[in-house]
């Protein structure tokens, strides 16, 4: 099963990287840059305004 998966504040990017190489949909809400990049990051947002959208 395909999960959607919202990770914040988190920097090295471990967590979203396992459960990309699992096939699931991750993004990423962090404040402060992040040490990788995917397309699904978001910066600079609050972690509960993207939940609540």
């Amino acid at each position: 099963m395909k999960m959607r998966i919202i990770i914040g504040c988190n920097k090295s990017g471990r967590e979203a990287i396992a459960f990309l190489a699992r096939g699931h949909d991750v993004y990423t809400c962090d404040i402060l840059p992040a040490e990788w990049k995917h397309k699904s990051k978001i910066n600079g947002a609050d972690n509960l305004d993207i939940i609540a959208s």
